[in-house]
């Protein structure tokens, strides 16, 4: 990334040349034929109401006409669940003076993040160079008729604030600065490529190797939050990837401290106010490091992330608890966010009360009291933190957000009560409260369906299926991927990122690509079916046709793009863990296993390029290399590989032991043809002949014990 000297001079140029623009009240030395802003624009000053604003799409027609009508480009990335979005478009957008200037200077183009996270990504990185490290939505940017930002910035506010100007002002005076000082204007493109060229250059020499894999865990362990817990600092976003890095940590280290810490990073998730304890599933960030308080939109890419984690630490722990939530989380899934054809919908909104996002998922104090008595109200204070002055991040009225403060079995244990009475309390405080929701109307649920979330939540489905015994959690994932493929029966040519509508419009994105091939994988793993296999084949054929950088590893986001507007000509490498995983991380797990299931050593050596991009790439190691982590341990170690053959009760049986075992890298490989047993082979050791389904994970336990740990590097390509 660009050196934060480099992004103070950046800052500080475009601050004194919009400034002086703005002194001259848009005035200046103009080129022959254009003309300065109207006197009075900075001010608002209009002599007629202008018309609302008419946004257009991203694309060449919206540029085309900037270049023709000599004018920029004022573009805003918006989200459905973004509140400052929607308050930037009624309070700010609807300001009479700004639709006048917008209309008369600007050609507005508005992008939503979620049907084009490629621009997204790549205007967010302008906005944090441009402001020393900010990011969020929506984003505000002003841009040349090419597309390269003038100046980027994440909300504005309509009038000037604490020196920094407002949005009416930045209107008159970025054009100003465009019409009549040009050169100096594209200064800033070149500071801004310079950005993007230094995301190329490694920060660090490394190789794929076990010491390198040790210090990329302990830069996750040493993030933990003993008091909290979790990992990293608040916000955080509510994504498990960490707990999963340190929980293979505590397997290959042995160390039973380890364990009970990514399993509590996930129990303090489950206690908190980020995870539903009412209607099930998760919600976007916890914004404390208590996890007292939420973002409370439900996004399908966040449910799918901890549903994978509970699954996969129930299996390392038999925590009953992390299997209880995992439930919930599949009944959330497919109650609310399935879509009757088949697929996801992307995201549950916050509240359907556009000036109140809170308003569904927390309780105002005084609802509280007049619904529990006075003394189920006491222990409400104990079990779940309810306080008179309600959380103070939420603001005025008090409210109070559900969240498990202190156990049933360890308040009966200091209290001397009855647990069984107190289970009882528990139940009706929540049943109170889940009555007063019922009251309201829903949050509205987003019609988009996308290939990220989709597949990501089918993996998850899956795996969690096979481990709760939950044949409709199966059924839905099957009926999602089947319905991608009915619309792709070629997925090597790439499948689109929007999976209803538009869909010409929308980009093939690798990380997509990357996650469909995961969920196949495990469609074939849990089902047994070969055709899930072979589109899985042809996904990986077009992960490396389309997006991999033959010359210097790793893998490019989006597709060459030569002649597109904006920063969309440049093709960047996604590395760290966001609310999806790593891109880089996911597409060297895919191929790995892939390759491990068919034999195909081939794919080795773009997994490899992949995980060492990123890991001399990455600006920091920290508790968002965790797929990073989880990759190169899948590099370094020989896969388990259990082989269950035959047909029948038996072969099922050990094909759910098989499925249920928690045995990272492991993959599972279906013979029909032969009696009904199993074998378990890691290394060059195997155990064969296995007919009691409850001797197959102490056989792999055994065979890891026995092997001795890989060694060894790799260099970059």
């Amino acid at each position: 990334m660009r050196s934060a000297a480099g992004a103070r001079v950046l800052t500080a140029v475009t601050a004194l040349l919009l400034s002086s623009a703005l002194a001259r009240g848009g005035a200046g030395v103009l080129p022959p034929g254009k003309e300065a802003a109207p006197k009075g624009e900075a001010s608002g000053t209009v002599e007629a109401p202008a018309p609302p604003i008419e946004w257009l799409p991203w694309g060449a027609q919206a540029f085309e006409r900037a270049r023709k009508e000599e004018k920029g480009i004022l573009l805003t990335i918006v989200s459905d669940w973004c509140r400052p979005c929607a308050a930037t478009d009624n309070e700010i957008y609807n300001d009479p003076g700004v639709r006048s200037i917008v209309l008369k200077r600007w050609i507005p183009v508005r992008v939503d993040r979620d049907e084009r996270p490629d621009i997204d990504a790549r205007y967010q990185l302008v906005v944090s160079w441009y402001t020393h490290g900010k990011t969020g939505l929506p984003v505000t940017a002003f841009l040349f008729h090419t597309g390269e930002a003038m100046w980027a910035d994440t909300y504005i506010a309509l009038e000037d604030q604490e020196g920094h100007p407002g949005l009416r002002n930045l209107l008159v005076s970025s054009y100003a600065l465009w019409r009549s000082r040009f050169q100096e204007a594209q200064q800033n493109v070149q500071f801004i490529q310079m950005g993007f060229d230094l995301e190329k250059k490694p920060v660090r020499e490394v190789t794929a190797s076990p010491e390198f894999l040790s210090a990329v865990m302990d830069a996750t362990i040493v993030r933990a939050d003993h008091t909290n817990g979790g990992f990293g600092d608040a916000p955080r976003l509510t994504n498990p990837y960490d707990a999963e890095l340190v929980l293979l940590a505590s397997m290959r280290r042995r160390d039973e401290g380890l364990r009970r810490q990514a399993s509590g990073a996930l129990n303090a998730a489950i206690d908190g106010a980020g995870y539903d304890r009412i209607g099930g599933g998760f919600h976007r960030v916890a914004r404390d490091a208590s996890w007292s308080v939420a973002f409370w939109d439900k996004p399908l890419s966040v449910n799918a992330a901890y549903l994978a984690a509970l699954t996969d630490a129930f299996r390392a722990t038999k925590e009953e608890g992390l299997a209880a939530a995992a439930g919930k989380t599949i009944d959330y899934i497919l109650g609310t966010l399935a879509s009757p054809g088949g697929g996801f919908h992307d995201e549950q909104r916050a509240s359907s009360d556009l000036n109140d996002a809170a308003a569904y998922y927390t309780w105002k104090v005084g609802d509280v009291k007049a619904r529990v008595t006075a003394e189920d109200l006491k222990w409400a204070k104990a079990l779940f933190g309810f306080r008179e002055e309600g959380e103070v991040l939420l603001g005025l009225p008090p409210r109070f957000t559900l969240k498990e403060v202190l156990k049933v079995e360890q308040a009966a244990k200091e209290t001397g009560q009855n647990p069984d009475e107190l289970r009882e309390t528990a139940r009706r405080i929540t049943a109170a409260l889940a009555e007063a929701r019922r009251a309201l109307p829903a949050p509205p649920v987003s019609e988009r369906r996308c290939l990220d979330s989709t597949a990501l939540a089918a993996s998850a489905l899956l795996e969690a299926g096979a481990v709760l015994d939950r044949v409709d959690a199966i059924d839905a994932a099957r009926k999602a991927i089947d319905s991608i493929l009915i619309g792709n029966p070629d997925p090597a040519g790439g499948i689109r990122h929007r999976l209803d509508g538009r869909v010409a419009e929308s980009p093939i994105l690798m990380e997509d690509q990357v996650y469909f091939g995961a969920a196949l994988l495990d469609a074939h793993e849990v089902t047994g079916e070969a055709r899930y296999l072979d589109a899985a084949k042809k996904v990986s054929a077009g992960l490396i046709a389309l997006f991999l950088d033959r010359e210097n590893g790793g893998f490019y986001d989006i597709l060459p793009a030569e002649g597109a507007s904006g920063y969309l000509r440049l093709r960047r490498k996604p590395m760290i863990d966001t609310v999806n995983p790593s891109p880089a991380g996911a597409a060297a797990l895919f191929l790995l296993r892939l390759g491990a299931l068919t034999g195909d050593e081939a794919l080795r050596p773009a997994a490899a390029g992949s995980i060492l991009w990123a890991s001399t790439h990455l600006p920091r190691i920290d508790e968002r290399s965790a797929t990073i982590g989880l990759a190169l341990d899948a590099y370094l170690q020989e896969p388990v590989r259990i082989t269950v053959s035959g047909a029948g009760r038996t072969a099922d049986s050990l094909l759910k032991a098989a499925l249920r075992a928690y045995a990272p890298g492991r993959v599972i490989v279906r013979k029909g043809s032969d009696a009904a047993a199993a074998s378990v082979c890691f290394a060059t050791r195997c155990k064969d002949g296995i007919v009691d389904p409850g001797g197959l994970a102490p056989a792999v336990g055994d065979l890891r014990r026995e092997a001795p740990r890989a060694s060894g590097s790799v260099a970059a390509p």
